[in-house]
């Protein structure tokens, strides 16, 4: 019985831990500025010019009235829209127009030597035109290409039938990244030719993020669409980011770092035995090192049941409070959900109350149990006083 009892108060001091750090998990730097516009900023990343609130010059924001109070990267120069813990951020990155006034000089970021990438898994690379091969090349070879054909009387944007408009995936590790448009009758020559250089700006090519393509411009005609960048020559894209040795070491987190096994197992496995873990240690980061061919890259997540800022170092993650989120972590019929470090448990109401019940009748217990002691103590001082009385007649 002492057993259970002493399980279930181990199981509440637990549970309080829990609720305790259910604040928003921090995400920049002490004293650095966290958001810049609607747009949270987190460490690596880091505001100027504090040269401590960022962690090289590839991650500092520019944030200020010359940029209208929009974050861009400072080193190459883009509207960042959102950044997340996990390695991805999305920018805002310019379109390439196929005319006169407008032409391929407008180029998509040259990432090289940076420690950014474009996603394969979340762009595509997308030509608006008809009757066009659209090619794609890196810094050295042509990488992916697709063609259009055009639609007589339509101003359909059907990009996955290649109507006005054609798209192919890109490559993994892409750094660099020049469009160009090639007539399907001259696939030898470029579209930029003498008849081809109007105002019309009705060809263009870039790359974008998948899913704001599908939910934004997919349902747009050609003409609305081009409208729309003609105001704006810019789609959202996706980068993955990670800290590499390039610049400085990675004396921050070596006390954090595991083997990969471990790192699968912290981050993906739910630690359930908290009798042999240190229990602050469970907000602590895991990190791994990818080596590379001349440098290495380090990724840091939270533990399994945590989240926060991975790279703000030691205790940067808190226990998530799944019991705020019930569509996601579900408990079904009368169970109810209670949140425990790392994960959460459902619980039947009755053995709830059974255990309710059995809380008080403990302390009821201990408090008879008190209040026996105090009348002994006081039996015997009495009996301690009244002999003393004695002797002394």
């Amino acid at each position: 019985m002492m057993e259970i009892l002493v399980h279930q108060m181990i199981f509440m001091l637990l549970l309080s831990i829990c609720r305790a750090s259910t604040a928003a998990p921090k995400m920049a730097k002490p004293s650095c500025p966290t958001e810049c516009g609607n747009v949270t900023i987190p460490y690596p990343f880091g505001i100027g010019p504090n040269p401590s609130c960022y962690y090289d010059e590839w991650f500092q924001i520019d944030c200020n009235e010359s940029t209208q109070l929009k974050p861009f990267l400072r080193r190459i120069n883009l509207e960042v829209l959102s950044i997340f813990t996990e390695g991805r951020l999305q920018v805002n990155s310019p379109v390439t127009f196929f005319c006169e006034g407008n032409n391929s000089r407008n180029q998509v970021a040259d990432l090289r030597d940076s420690p950014f990438v474009y996603s394969q898994s979340d762009n595509i690379f997308t030509a608006v035109s008809c009757d066009y091969f659209a090619l794609l090349s890196s810094a050295y070879s042509i990488v992916g290409g697709c063609t259009s054909f055009c639609g007589t009387g339509s101003e359909d944007l059907d990009c996955d039938s290649g109507i006005n408009c054609c798209q192919t995936s890109i490559p993994p590790g892409l750094l660099a990244a020049v469009p160009f448009l090639f007539q399907r009758e001259k696939s030898t020559s470029p579209v930029l030719t003498a008849i081809e250089k109007t105002t019309d700006c009705r060809k263009f090519a870039f790359l974008v993020d998948k899913d704001w393509f599908s939910n934004t411009a997919s349902s747009l005609s050609i003409s609305g669409f081009t409208a729309d960048m003609k105001r704006g020559p810019k789609v959202p894209v996706v980068l993955l980011w990670s800290i590499n040795n390039q610049t400085r070491p990675f004396d921050l987190f070596n006390k954090f770092i595991v083997d990969p096994d471990q790192h699968r197992l912290n981050v993906h496995t739910y630690y359930g035995d908290f009798s042999r873990v240190n229990l602050s240690a469970l907000r602590d980061p895991s990190c791994i090192i990818n080596p590379a061919v001349n440098w290495s890259k380090i990724v840091c997540s939270c533990r399994y049941g945590f989240e926060g800022n991975p790279y703000l170092g030691e205790k940067s993650c808190d226990d998530i409070d799944e019991c705020q989120d019930p569509d996601r972590y579900r408990c079904f019929g009368p169970n109810k959900c209670v949140n425990v470090i790392g994960s959460y448990l459902c619980v039947d109401n009755q053995r709830k109350d059974n255990r309710r019940k059995a809380k008080w009748i403990l302390v009821a217990g201990l408090s008879s149990s008190l209040g026996l002691l105090l009348l002994l103590i006081g039996i015997w001082f009495g009996y301690k006083l009244l002999k003393k009385k004695n002797e002394i007649k």
